[in-house]
């Protein structure tokens, strides 16, 4: 994991190629750092908001080597977030 959030494969079918691409990340990517889950999940719901076609179907594969290290005063960095996304 990383201290930011990063897109890896952007609006790929879903097909036996992008299947291959996910096992040959699985092969290469090594955990390093501490893994801060609100970057990448603003990142993600940035790209979900970025949909305009209402009908379009769509996949986030949200990777991670466990649990969050946002260190966020008052809460973990998931609660914190989720409250964060009600409010707005």
């Amino acid at each position: 994991m990383r201290g930011h959030g990063e897109v890896l494969l952007h609006q790929r079918p879903v097909d036996w190629i992008l299947y291959n691409d996910l096992i040959d990340l699985l092969r290469v990517s090594t955990p390093s750092g501490p893994g801060n889950y609100v970057p990448a999940l603003d990142k993600a719901e940035n790209l979900l908001m970025s949909n305009q076609c209402g009908s379009c179907a769509l996949l986030l594969l949200f990777l991670s080597d466990g649990r969050p290290g946002d260190n966020i005063a008052g809460g973990s960095a998931l609660t914190n977030w989720q409250a964060a996304c009600c409010v707005k």
